[in-house]
């Protein structure tokens, strides 16, 4: 569970240290969204994901009409100081808001694994990784949960739906249900006598395509 002590003006005491130079640069396209992931040390991508990453922009099919998001990565001993009123709090993480900005902490095996501060742009933020909580950086699960996907898919009208989802004859199906009551196999069963093509086995990004 991720706890924290907050004083009254709603500031949080976690020091800075930067270091702005840039040792990798990766591209993510996620519905109508395209993020661009700078990061001080270089970067590993885990197999499930890799189909989801780039290393160009050339190489993402209609790039030009993604709506760019821009993430600064920093792995760093301590975090920085942000400050707040706490808005929202789960086991996971707490969400905190501060003028037009929003920050984000989230919660490791041990602590604060990582911070998601809006720098006050549009479409920018940073993430600032626990060396303690994470020795390297890698686009895994952990540091997806990161990137408040649904803030941003939700101002493009999308949304991600726990589900499992396929292609067949053409035509998109999602099975959406709770954990464990057999979503993947009912995808595994359209694909073994139906020939479907399963896209996704657990979570789906639905949008309005507002040029069709």
């Amino acid at each position: 569970f991720l706890t924290c002590a907050i004083g009254e003006t709603g500031r949080i005491s976690v020091g800075r240290e930067r270091n702005e130079q840039v040792k990798d640069c990766i591209y993510m396209k996620v519905g109508p969204l395209i993020y661009e992931i700078r990061s001080d040390e270089p970067c590993r991508v885990r197999e499930e994901y890799k189909e989801f990453f780039f290393r160009s922009l050339r190489e993402i099919e209609g790039y030009a009409q993604g709506r760019r998001i821009r993430c600064e990565v920093r792995m760093v001993d301590q975090f920085s100081n942000i400050e707040g009123t706490l808005v929202y709090e789960n086991p996971e993480r707490m969400i905190f808001r501060y003028q037009d900005r929003e920050y984000r902490l989230h919660a490791g095996q041990k602590g604060v694994c990582g911070i998601y501060r809006e720098t006050g742009e549009k479409d920018s933020f940073e993430i600032e990784l626990s060396r303690a909580e994470i020795p390297a950086f890698e686009i895994n699960l952990l540091f997806m949960e990161m990137l408040a996907l649904e803030k941003y898919l939700l101002e493009e009208h999308a949304l991600v739906l726990h589900s499992s989802y396929i292609i067949w004859k053409g035509k998109g199906i999602a099975f959406t249900a709770p954990s464990g009551t057999g979503k993947s196999t009912q995808a595994e069963l359209w694909r073994r006598y139906a020939g479907a093509e399963i896209i996704n086995g657990d979570r789906s990004v639905l949008w309005w395509d507002r040029g069709t």
